[in-house]
């Protein structure tokens, strides 16, 4: 959004707003962005041109002229970007100018989740004039595997531990340890895939990594599963692939990210300028959510992290993203609040009457005020004009961090918790049908990727092919 070139690989997102035929043209530069904009209250549309290497198409939405902060008479510049995720937040979905004929590439996804990642790629493929087909989607979670299902319709699934889809011996390296490409053994559900797979996504649990984890921080088996998704998209022979997981990945004490690079470039894949620190509120997801991203291509081209941020828009607040809401009484599941302890039930209105953030340490439990903390968050409220903190699979509780809700003395929905992780109003929670539980829609939302990201990683992927 905006417009970017990305390395010689080429990234380019352009946005115009057409309004029929009275026109004015505004051109505003930042570096090699540039937004164009005409403008007519006729007809208002937004066009968005976009193209990711040899790929390139245009699409549009209808918009409220009201969405539109002008400055004498003219959309402000940059506002146009920030329209588009708005209007995809509610549900909106753009339509391509040329949607017939359009190339398919196939797409695996590897601990897929509910699909966030996944939602974020086939967006970007989509805009780029490409058709996603996603051969094969893997969880461990029945319920996350649903979900997916349901909305990005993938040829097969595996709900299936990891181990059962990918299996291999060790060989020394040096004082480490390395997977050996020559005993690697595929489940038939990704041994019918190999050669034919363009694009290799996989998040892996990051529990192991996680600043949360205090008792086996940095130290745990799930961190080897970083290494079972590389070895999986190298035996498939992906053209590019995309491994998610937290910051603190890099600081494992497996040296997964390390032992991973070693094992890419043995396999002919370019391995340098293709790990990304990405903040999910500088791309527009209403969160500050920082997560790490390895791009590895059996490609002579490159990306590099300035390229990525020209896809920077500013990201709504969590009080801008509770107004894309709809549907918030269709499931009482996925819309109503968590029965929470009278203690609780007392702070989350202290918090409210008081027009405080913070609880002070008189209102805390013992095992907090009792001595020191740096818990500062956990019962915390969250502030409407930001955006939210990191929805983790916590998020329904006000004793698990920031979740007090913004302006109401109640914790979180599942649905606005959905809504701060980026997911549009479009998003099918099986909602109707009552197959997932609270505790389901927690894990699977507080565990996602925002689309955002995942656009922004698309881009990046496609561009490479």
């Amino acid at each position: 959004m905006g417009q970017a070139t990305l390395g010689r690989a080429g990234i380019v997102v352009q946005e115009t707003s057409t309004i029929g035929e009275r026109a004015a043209r505004v051109h505003g530069d930042s570096g090699d962005t540039a937004v164009t904009v005409d403008y007519d209250l006729a007809d208002p549309l937004l066009i968005r041109d976009a193209s990711a290497g040899r790929f390139t198409s245009r699409s549009w939405m209808p918009f409220r002229q009201a969405l539109v902060p002008a400055e004498n008479g003219a959309p402000r510049r940059g506002e146009l970007a920030r329209i588009w995720n708005l209007l995809q937040l509610e549900g909106k979905r753009p339509s391509l100018y040329r949607g017939k004929g359009r190339i398919g590439l196939n797409v695996v996804d590897l601990f897929c989740g509910c699909g966030g990642l996944s939602i974020g790629v086939k967006q970007a493929m989509e805009a780029v004039g490409v058709r996603p087909v996603f051969a094969l989607a893997a969880d461990l979670s029945r319920s996350a595997l649903d979900v997916y299902a349901k909305n990005l319709r993938p040829l097969r699934t595996a709900c299936e531990n990891v181990e059962n889809l990918v299996d291999y011996r060790l060989r020394t390296d040096g004082d480490r340890s390395l997977p050996d490409m020559e005993s690697v053994y595929l489940s038939r559900d990704l041994s019918i895939l190999a050669g034919d797979i363009d694009v290799f996504l996989a998040g892996p649990p990051c529990e192991g990594n996680s600043n949360l984890n205090n008792r086996t921080r940095r130290i745990d088996s799930r961190n080897e599963l970083y290494l079972d998704a590389v070895v999986a998209g190298i035996a498939l022979g992906a053209k590019v692939m995309v491994i998610e997981n937290v910051p603190a990945v890099k600081r494992s004490k497996q040296n997964v990210v390390a032992r991973a690079l070693s094992l890419l470039g043995s396999a002919g894949y370019r391995i340098d300028n293709n790990e990304f620190t990405l903040t999910a509120s500088d791309y527009g997801t209403p969160q500050e959510r920082r997560r790490h991203f390895l791009i590895a291509a059996k490609s002579e081209q490159s990306i590099m992290m300035s390229d990525l941020r020209r896809l920077q828009i500013p990201a709504p607040t969590a009080s801008d993203a509770q107004t894309t809401m709809t549907n918030v009484d269709i499931d009482k599941t996925v819309n109503s609040k968590s029965h929470i302890s009278p203690e609780n039930e007392k702070r989350v209105q202290f918090l409210v009457e008081r027009e405080e953030y913070d609880l002070p340490d008189d209102e805390r439990p013992d095992c907090h005020r009792l001595k020191n903390h740096n818990y500062l968050s956990v019962y915390g409220r969250m502030r409407p004009n930001q955006v939210a903190p990191t929805i983790t699979t916590g998020f329904l509780s006000p004793g698990r961090g920031r979740f007090t809700h913004p302006s109401e003395p109640r914790s979180l929905t599942p649905h606005e918790g959905a809504k701060l992780q980026g997911f549009g109003e479009d998003f099918d929670w099986l909602r109707r049908t009552g197959t997932v539980t609270r505790s389901g829609y927690a894990n699977m939302i507080g565990s996602a990727v925002p689309p955002q990201l995942g656009f922004v990683v698309g881009m990046g992927a496609v561009s490479l092919l």
